[in-house]
């Protein structure tokens, strides 16, 4: 079974992989984000292993008058939102659908999630 370490290894590099790219959008997004208010108008279902997550469909207005209604880039996992509920939130000019909630921009649990799967990579990488 020479091929389990690497399949295994998939695993943390995808999650690593997802949340570099958060991190990326993040720091754009405090560059150059402009900063709104929104209002969550449903909640998409995301199957987890052992439950689910919803993520929050947020509509908003931009400054020049364009209505968006688009899902987190972050999915916003472990913070709960209902139908109906005010955000702030930051988005991205040149793209209005990549935003980030302002509950997400200050989530390190996330980024702690990166150094874990960094850890896991390098035990299974010395493992096979």
């Amino acid at each position: 079974m020479p091929w389990l370490p690497l399949l295994l290894s998939l695993v943390p590099v995808l999650w690593g992989a997802q949340m570099v790219t958060e991190m990326r959008l993040a720091h754009r997004l405090r560059r150059v984000g402009v900063e709104v208010a929104g209002r969550v108008v449903r909640r998409r279902p995301l199957r987890g292993i052992d439950h689910f997550h919803y993520a929050p469909v947020v509509r908003f207005t931009t400054p020049a008058g364009q209505v968006v209604t688009a899902e987190s880039a972050g999915h916003a996992i472990g913070l709960r939102f209902r139908t109906g509920d005010a955000v702030r939130l930051r988005y991205d000019p040149a793209e209005p659908t990549r935003f980030l909630l302002a509950a997400e921009w200050g989530n390190g649990s996330r980024y702690a999630r990166l150094g874990i799967a960094g850890a896991l990579l390098a035990g299974l990488w010395r493992w096979g």
